[in-house]
């Protein structure tokens, strides 16, 4: 009953990291497992879920569509009622699901971001290293241009060549 107590209750609105104490059974350790080693189907699940403080507007949204349902079985028509019921169910497990979820798909996450960033990082190497390239080769062009018997030498036209080249290989 500490739940239900008003420090209780401001705990797991608060989204508190512990409040498994408050609902879930001392016997349990925060990986699920009882004293003993044994280890019941739910009880891992819920309390991961409890575990999480940051999962309490969902299960405040799934309780306020229970909640609404059961006025909206007298009051509303079947369809909205199921609605209802049906959105209330879906909120009540998306906790455990999502954390199941996240749970599998750390190592594969962690894994695809460290290959994006190796590969953020091979491009912009790449275009450090190009940028250096296009220097080197816009300089050894500028030579050609900036020496004194150039007018004689090259065209206004070779001269538009040589400087739209500068990027091709």
């Amino acid at each position: 009953m500490k739940f239900l107590s008003p420090l209780g209750f401001g705990l797991l609105l608060a989204g508190c990291s512990k409040p498994s104490s408050l609902i879930a059974p001392s016997s349990l350790t925060p990986s699920g497992i009882g004293l003993d080693g044994s280890q019941s189907a739910g009880d891992s699940l819920v309390s991961i879920a409890h575990s999480s403080g940051s999962l309490w507007p969902i299960s405040l949204a799934a309780g306020l569509f229970l909640l609404a349902a059961i006025p909206a079985f007298f009051i509303f028509s079947r369809k909205q009622f199921f609605t209802l019921l049906a959105v209330g169910i879906l909120l009540a497990i998306s906790p455990v699901v999502l954390l199941e979820v996240m749970n599998h798909l750390v190592i594969p996450l962690a894994v695809l971001l460290g290959l994006g960033g190796a590969a953020a990082l091979a491009f912009f190497l790449g275009r450090l290293w190009d940028r250096r390239m296009i220097r080197k080769r816009a300089e050894e062009e500028a030579e050609k241009l900036v020496s004194s018997d150039t007018p004689d030498r090259i065209s206004d036209r070779q001269a538009a060549e040589i400087v739209t080249r500068i990027t091709e290989k």
